[in-house]
Protein backbone atom coordinates (compact mmCIF):
# COMPACT_ATOMS: atom_id res chain seq x y z
CA UNK A 1 0.00 0.00 0.00
CA UNK A 2 1.39 3.45 -1.01
CA UNK A 3 1.56 5.93 1.64
CA UNK A 4 -0.88 8.11 -0.21
CA UNK A 5 -3.14 5.53 0.03
CA UNK A 6 -2.57 4.72 3.43
CA UNK A 7 -2.71 8.42 4.44
CA UNK A 8 -6.60 8.52 2.28
CA UNK A 9 -7.65 5.71 4.65
CA UNK A 10 -6.56 7.26 7.51
CA UNK A 11 -8.14 10.55 6.80
CA UNK A 12 -11.34 8.64 5.56
CA UNK A 13 -11.28 7.13 9.72
CA UNK A 14 -10.30 10.10 11.25
CA UNK A 15 -13.56 11.96 9.41
CA UNK A 16 -16.01 9.20 10.41
CA UNK A 17 -14.81 9.30 13.89
CA UNK A 18 -12.68 6.28 14.38
CA UNK A 19 -8.78 6.04 14.35
CA UNK A 20 -7.02 2.90 12.26
CA UNK A 21 -6.59 1.10 15.69
CA UNK A 22 -10.24 1.03 16.38
CA UNK A 23 -11.76 0.99 13.03
CA UNK A 24 -10.75 -3.30 12.91
CA UNK A 25 -11.35 -4.11 16.53
CA UNK A 26 -14.42 -6.07 17.43
CA UNK A 27 -16.41 -4.38 20.25
CA UNK A 28 -16.09 -4.82 24.01
CA UNK A 29 -17.48 -7.59 25.62
CA UNK A 30 -20.73 -6.98 27.73
CA UNK A 31 -21.49 -9.15 30.53
CA UNK A 32 -25.45 -9.08 30.80
CA UNK A 33 -26.14 -12.80 32.49
CA UNK A 34 -25.09 -14.91 35.88
CA UNK A 35 -23.28 -17.76 36.12
CA UNK A 36 -26.24 -19.24 38.00
CA UNK A 37 -28.79 -18.00 35.85
CA UNK A 38 -27.06 -19.68 32.38
CA UNK A 39 -26.65 -23.24 34.85
CA UNK A 40 -30.56 -22.80 35.34
CA UNK A 41 -31.28 -22.39 31.92
CA UNK A 42 -29.23 -25.13 30.81
CA UNK A 43 -31.62 -27.72 32.98
CA UNK A 44 -34.81 -25.27 31.49
CA UNK A 45 -33.59 -25.67 27.64
CA UNK A 46 -33.06 -29.60 28.25
CA UNK A 47 -36.62 -29.96 29.40
CA UNK A 48 -38.01 -26.76 27.13
CA UNK A 49 -36.35 -26.97 23.75
CA UNK A 50 -33.94 -29.62 23.41
CA UNK A 51 -36.21 -31.70 21.50
CA UNK A 52 -37.16 -29.55 18.72
CA UNK A 53 -33.40 -27.53 19.07
CA UNK A 54 -31.36 -30.18 19.79
CA UNK A 55 -29.42 -30.73 23.36
CA UNK A 56 -26.56 -29.43 21.96
CA UNK A 57 -28.27 -26.44 20.42
CA UNK A 58 -27.40 -27.23 16.64
CA UNK A 59 -30.89 -27.17 15.39
CA UNK A 60 -32.42 -30.18 14.13
CA UNK A 61 -35.23 -30.41 11.10
CA UNK A 62 -37.05 -26.75 11.27
CA UNK A 63 -35.92 -25.58 14.20
CA UNK A 64 -32.97 -23.93 13.47
CA UNK A 65 -29.62 -23.92 15.42
CA UNK A 66 -29.34 -21.59 18.49
CA UNK A 67 -25.73 -21.07 18.47
CA UNK A 68 -22.90 -20.64 15.64
CA UNK A 69 -22.35 -18.65 12.40
CA UNK A 70 -26.27 -18.74 11.60
CA UNK A 71 -27.42 -17.91 14.76
CA UNK A 72 -24.98 -14.94 14.76
CA UNK A 73 -26.06 -13.37 11.20
CA UNK A 74 -29.56 -13.52 12.77
CA UNK A 75 -29.15 -12.27 15.81
CA UNK A 76 -25.79 -10.65 16.17
CA UNK A 77 -27.04 -7.29 15.19
CA UNK A 78 -30.16 -7.56 17.53
CA UNK A 79 -30.51 -7.18 21.29
CA UNK A 80 -31.09 -9.27 24.20
CA UNK A 81 -34.16 -7.49 24.11
CA UNK A 82 -35.12 -8.18 21.18
CA UNK A 83 -34.05 -12.02 21.32
CA UNK A 84 -36.18 -12.25 24.62
CA UNK A 85 -39.30 -10.27 23.23
CA UNK A 86 -39.29 -13.23 20.22
CA UNK A 87 -38.29 -16.32 21.94
CA UNK A 88 -41.13 -15.44 25.12
CA UNK A 89 -43.94 -14.83 22.31
CA UNK A 90 -43.18 -17.61 19.55
CA UNK A 91 -41.58 -20.49 21.65
CA UNK A 92 -42.79 -23.18 22.21
CA UNK A 93 -44.62 -23.26 19.03
CA UNK A 94 -47.67 -25.35 20.53
CA UNK A 95 -48.30 -22.14 22.69
CA UNK A 96 -47.37 -23.52 26.31
CA UNK A 97 -46.97 -20.90 28.73
CA UNK A 98 -43.22 -20.57 30.04
CA UNK A 99 -42.68 -18.07 32.76
CA UNK A 100 -40.23 -14.90 32.04
CA UNK A 101 -37.84 -16.07 34.63
CA UNK A 102 -37.75 -19.42 32.58
CA UNK A 103 -37.15 -17.60 29.44
CA UNK A 104 -34.97 -15.56 30.59
CA UNK A 105 -32.84 -18.75 32.09
CA UNK A 106 -32.98 -20.32 28.86
CA UNK A 107 -31.96 -17.19 26.88
CA UNK A 108 -28.69 -17.03 29.44
CA UNK A 109 -27.71 -20.52 28.64
CA UNK A 110 -28.16 -19.59 24.65
CA UNK A 111 -26.09 -16.62 25.37
CA UNK A 112 -23.42 -18.32 26.91
CA UNK A 113 -23.18 -21.26 24.58
CA UNK A 114 -22.36 -18.31 21.73
CA UNK A 115 -19.54 -17.24 23.95
CA UNK A 116 -21.67 -14.86 26.54
CA UNK A 117 -19.41 -14.22 29.82
CA UNK A 118 -21.25 -14.53 33.37
CA UNK A 119 -20.96 -11.50 35.17
CA UNK A 120 -22.90 -10.28 38.55
CA UNK A 121 -26.52 -8.85 36.90
CA UNK A 122 -28.65 -11.19 35.70
CA UNK A 123 -30.29 -11.15 32.54
CA UNK A 124 -33.80 -8.98 32.74
CA UNK A 125 -36.36 -8.56 29.94
CA UNK A 126 -35.07 -5.06 29.60
CA UNK A 127 -32.06 -5.76 29.59
CA UNK A 128 -31.20 -4.07 26.29
CA UNK A 129 -27.37 -5.20 25.04
CA UNK A 130 -26.44 -6.03 21.22
CA UNK A 131 -25.76 -9.65 21.23
CA UNK A 132 -22.32 -9.35 19.32
CA UNK A 133 -21.20 -7.24 22.13
CA UNK A 134 -22.78 -10.06 24.36
CA UNK A 135 -20.89 -12.73 23.15
CA UNK A 136 -17.74 -11.30 22.05
CA UNK A 137 -18.76 -11.77 17.97
CA UNK A 138 -18.95 -8.82 16.57
CA UNK A 139 -17.52 -8.67 12.84
CA UNK A 140 -15.55 -5.93 12.66
CA UNK A 141 -16.35 -3.38 9.68
CA UNK A 142 -14.12 -2.83 7.00
CA UNK A 143 -14.61 -0.80 4.41
CA UNK A 144 -13.26 -1.59 1.10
Amino acid sequence: MSLIHAFAIGALLMAAGMSASTAAQPEATTAVITAAQAAEGRKNYQNRCASCHAGDLGGKDDAPALTGDGFMATWGAKTTKELFEFVSTTMPPDGTAIPPDEYLTIIAHILQQNGATAGTQPLTAGTEARISAVTGKAKPFIHQ
